[in-house]
């Protein structure tokens, strides 16, 4: 079990409290063991008639938070789908005006992690929706990403840092998830200055992890009868 506090708090009010609540237990702690998950490839539809409009979520491989990469991939993510001057966003939502909600996120844990992009349109924009979005994919795996693009994100991302240290929940979540995948705390500085180290080599290479035709999954849920799409055709879409 790990404790994590943040905000006007001491340690001498907290600790007596948790060693009074929490015996002290002499017994060898439970190992558990994980093995890396294996993606299954899908197209998942759940028809809802009351929707207007349908949701998708397609997903692909990614990393473990232990692992280097994660700076890399965090950066990948920001240049995909991660805000407002995203490719996604910027094609698909503000040029054409397919979707009003359109985003990626990488999520990394102890053995995985995967890479999600959500959107939601009218059923008639579905097709074109997931041709543009795997597309883009495949653009940003085969052409890389742009130097302006890899500096854009990597403000963006350290501002969405800063700006979480103002809030005790965030900083509080963020000191137990550094106890917990690495067993002490990283700085400010040690975090940013492996967000400044990441090269467009480091983007090309977890962009050929993330972007994979084995394993892009499409869940999707709305008023439709049929998907219109199967893994065959996401995959030859990224291949």
């Amino acid at each position: 079990m790990i404790f994590c506090a943040s905000g006007n708090v001491r340690p001498e009010e907290i600790i007596p409290f948790l060693e009074k609540t929490f015996a002290s237990d002499t017994k060898a702690p439970v190992a558990r063991t994980w093995g890396t998950p294996t993606p299954g490839q899908h197209v998942i539809l759940r028809e809802k008639r009351e929707l207007e409009q349908v949701h998708l979520c397609l997903g692909s491989r990614g990393f473990p938070q232990q692992r280097d990469e994660r700076y890399a991939a965090a950066l990948f993510n920001a240049i995909l789908g991660g805000g407002m001057s995203s490719r996604l966003f910027q094609k698909i939502r503000e040029k054409a005006g397919l979707v009003y909600t359109v985003m990626s996120y990488h999520n990394g844990y102890v053995n995985g992690g995967y890479e999600a992009v959500y959107a939601a349109c009218a059923p008639k924009n579905l097709k074109r929706v997931l041709d543009m979005t795997l597309a883009e994919m495949k653009l940003i795996k085969t052409g890389g990403a742009t130097a302006d693009e890899l500096n854009s994100a990597k403000l963006h991302l350290k501002g969405l840092i800063l700006l979480s240290l103002e809030s005790t929940v965030s900083r509080m979540s963020g000191l137990a998830r550094q106890e917990y995948y690495f067993g002490k705390q990283l700085s400010l500085d040690e975090i940013i200055a492996a967000i400044d180290n990441v090269s467009l080599d480091d983007i090309a290479n977890v962009a050929n992890t993330i972007i994979d035709p084995d394993s892009i999954s499409l869940t999707l849920i709305g008023n439709l009868k049929s998907p219109g799409v199967t893994t065959d055709m996401l995959s030859s879409a990224l291949g």
